[in-house]
């Protein structure tokens, strides 16, 4: 099976941004076949790739991510979380 390797961030950013329809498609490996049967966003190739990736990206942002905000209730629940803890030990 023909292998394309790049090596270096500007060959990298290159196929991936420039190329990337050319380097679109993976092979598919036996374990692939048998546990995956194509099956998720890792395994797909090409539109369906494209097409769950968006779904993805769409539902991870409505639930916070990239926002500063859910970074926050996040640590703050983190906080009262640990005070749990220390209060549990403390008994």
């Amino acid at each position: 099976m023909p292998v394309v390797v790049l090596s270096g961030y500007e060959a990298v950013k290159e196929g991936l941004i420039n190329h990337s329809e050319d380097f679109a498609n993976r092979p598919v490996t036996p374990f692939e076949e048998i546990i995956v049967k194509e099956r998720g966003i890792v395994p797909s190739n090409g539109h369906t790739w494209k097409q769950q990736r968006k779904f993805a990206i769409v539902a991870l942002r409505k639930l916070g991510l990239g926002k500063k905000g859910v970074e926050h209730q996040i640590e703050e629940e983190a906080h009262q979380l640990l005070q749990a803890f220390a209060n549990a030990k403390g008994m």
